[in-house]
Formats: structure tokens, sequence, C-alpha cells
């Protein structure tokens, strides 16, 4: 029988990476239905969101490649919408162009 858990989690801060901000555990299919991400620096920044399939070792961007974030401005990257699944070892980052300019709040259910 398959147990699904509810998640969520955040961080302040982030800036110049990549970051990872998730990896589905062993075991496990990850559903991720919200992703996201804030300015919270004086100036315009520029964000990538990137998804690595660890089964084909490739990398892509989500939301664009790098997309630009006015003072304040917060972005949707993934929702119930247009949600992610991730299998055991797939992981999300992020990167940006300023240090300690991004902060990120992350839903997600985890199947094992």
């Amino acid at each position: 029988m398959t147990t699904a858990t509810f998640k969520g989690k955040c961080a302040t801060g982030l800036g110049v990476g990549p970051t990872t901000i998730y990896t589905a555990p062993g075991a496990t299919t990850s559903q991720v239905t919200s992703l996201v991400v804030s300015n919270i620096t004086a100036g315009a920044i520029t964000v990538g969101v990137r998804f690595t399939d660890s089964n084909a070792a490739v990398t892509a961007y989500l939301g664009g490649k790098a997309f630009t974030l006015a003072v304040g401005e917060a972005q949707i990257v993934i929702s119930k919408e247009n949600w992610q699944t991730l299998e055991t070892g797939d992981s999300l980052s992020i990167d940006g162009n300023t240090a300690a300019s991004i902060d990120y709040v992350l839903s997600y259910t985890e199947n094992a």
C-alpha cells in the first residue's frame, strides 16, 4: 500500500548557486505541487529553477532558463496546474545572479 505524506519547506537568502532545494528520497515518488520564488533584494535579480532527472542524467530549466524578478516580485514556477513528478534521486535546484537574494516556498507529496 502506498502512503502519501504532504510536506513543505522554505528557505531565505539563496543566491548564486545552484543550490539543491529538494531531492526525492529512496523508494519514493514525489509530486511537487507548488514552488514560489521571491526577490528579497533592493534591485532586480535573475533566477533559474532546474529539474534534474537522475535516471537520464539530464538537467532542464523550469519557468525559463533565466527569468527576471523585479524588487519584491515573486513568481510561481510550479503550481497545481503544472506540477512535477520526481522519482528517487531526481532533484530541484535554484540559482541566481545575486548573493542572498532569493526566498522560496515548496509544497510536495512523497509517496512511499
